[in-house]
């Protein structure tokens, strides 16, 4: 379990997730030029209302937000191009009731190997509805097959998203061994778009979503 001191700025970062951070970095990454992202995760629930605006991705029935969509776009071009011709996207976006139904589903399957852990065991696998990012719309799982496994980490795509997935502004978001901090297992298919300087930060310094606002927080704190 994450540290309480940790969970006390991680839970004032999130109040504050829209605010610029004022200060530049030790490291000379400067946070007064991005906003802090918006998580959702089990300390975080999106509105059950929240829709963002989305656009069709071209030749599927899914949806994302136009940034992410741009910046997908172009990284799956770039990996084809570079042998990942099978690359595709496998989710993007869901609502809230989607999101209701899939945790729910794996609950009712869990059970029988869980108990009344069921819930909890379910929720590091399929987030709780409002709690998922693929409703903000700036997330996709990609495969090369259809199905998602812990083994697409070690196959060429997977190497490839590995490793240059920030370059296009999005990151790994649920990074092998840092659950007791996400909350999540890992998921090498799963890529959460927060823009490139962002994503190369988070990248060079191994971090989860959760670190970088805790990091960019302390910066916002210390400038007040």
């Amino acid at each position: 379990m994450m540290k309480k001191a940790f969970s006390f700025v991680f839970a004032l970062a999130v109040l504050v997730s829209l605010v610029p951070v004022g200060q530049t970095g030790a490291t000379g990454f400067d946070f007064s030029k991005h906003k802090v992202p918006v998580i959702a995760n089990r300390y975080r629930t999106i509105s059950k209302s929240y829709v963002p605006k989305l656009v069709k991705v071209p030749g599927t029935h899914f949806l994302l937000e136009g940034d992410t969509l741009t910046a997908c776009e172009l990284m799956l071009k770039d990996a084809r191009e570079e042998g990942h011709k099978k690359l595709r996207v496998q989710s993007a976006y869901r609502s809230y009731e989607t999101q209701r139904v899939l945790h729910n589903n794996k609950i009712e399957k869990y059970k029988p190997k869980y108990g009344n852990r069921a819930a909890e065991m379910a929720a590091m696998v399929v987030a709780r509805p409002g709690q998922s990012e693929h409703q903000l719309g700036n997330t996709v799982d990609l495969t090369v097959n259809g199905s998602l496994s812990q083994s697409f980490a070690k196959t060429s795509a997977g190497v490839w998203l590995a490793e240059n997935a920030h370059r296009y502004g999005f990151i790994l978001r649920y990074p092998e061994g840092k659950t007791d901090i996400t909350g999540v297992i890992f998921e090498p298919w799963h890529f959460r778009y927060v823009g490139a300087e962002i994503a190369g930060y988070i990248y060079e310094n191994g971090l989860t979503l959760e670190e970088y606002v805790e990091t960019a927080m302390n910066f916002f704190m210390a400038a007040r």
